[in-house]
């Protein structure tokens, strides 16, 4: 059986080994902004199914299905492979809490509307809604993964 010494690491090593660490992390944050169609294509999608959700039985499951299992991997796996960067972008940190909780008032409240005060359309304009908080938040959500990626060591 062989024994193994460990010496005590060279700080310099140790450094320069931090320092590129660093530099690989500035070099991912830089990749990191999702694109214009990465943004829209997400917004219509959804949008899209607030409106399916709106018509109600077997439009709204297959709505529910083609935008929640088909075209949001789809959107994930185009936008890694535009950027060459695939991570996690929707940790719960401030901007994607306000973005999903955005997204739950507008579902919910659309909901509400059709059900309760029977307006046909309230569904579309929730999804509507849907579309310009998702062009609004996302490049909040990319600034707060450029940050941390920046400032994590």
């Amino acid at each position: 059986m062989e024994t193994h010494s460990w010496s005590s690491p060279d700080p310099a090593a140790a450094r320069a080994a931090l320092d590129d660490v660093a530099s690989v992390q500035g070099r991912v944050a830089d990749r990191v902004d999702s694109p214009w169609w990465y943004r829209m294509a997400l917004g219509l999608t959804m949008a899209l199914t607030f409106a399916a959700i709106g018509v109600g039985g077997n439009v709204a499951i297959l709505g529910a299905v083609t935008g929640g299992a088909v075209v949001s991997p789809l959107l994930t796996w185009a936008v890694s492979r535009s950027t060459g960067v695939s991570l996690d972008r929707y940790r719960w940190s401030g901007p994607v809490a306000a973005y999903m909780a955005g997204l739950f008032v507008l579902l919910s409240a659309g909901l509400w509307v059709r059900s309760g005060l029977d307006v046909s359309w309230a569904m579309v304009i929730a999804g509507i809604g849907a579309l310009l908080l998702i062009l609004v938040m996302e490049p909040r959500i990319d600034a707060a993964v450029r940050r941390d990626l920046r400032t994590t060591r």
